[in-house]
């Protein structure tokens, strides 16, 4: 398709993570003629410093299961010794079941 874009993300497994779902968000958006719709809803939990091992497994793959099992999109960001905020994104359904296994 030639309006398509490759891109490549590189950098450590959480970056690239949170890096792809900003882009999927804006590619979202932008197929929903750039407005967001009243389906998709944004949400923010803070993981505790000693939580977050648990709750993002070794390189996200409990977050990313998370995600895949809930169908949300999930992003962290590190906070300086704080823990991470995770942004969850998608259905109010799919953030609130990915909430509840997080």
């Amino acid at each position: 398709d030639p309006s398509s874009r490759l891109i490549f993300i590189s950098g450590p497994v959480e970056c690239v993570e949170y890096a792809r779902n900003s882009v999927m968000e804006v590619v979202d958006l932008a197929e929903d003629g750039g407005v967001a719709t009243s389906k998709t809803v944004t949400d923010v939990v803070e993981v505790p410093e000693d939580s977050v091992g648990r709750v993002i497994g070794k390189g996200g793959e409990t977050v990313g299961k998370i995600s895949e099992d809930s169908g949300a999109t999930i992003s962290s960001k590190k906070q300086k010794g704080t823990g991470r905020t995770l942004r969850i994104s998608g259905t109010p359904e799919q953030v609130q079941d990915a909430k509840s296994k997080i």
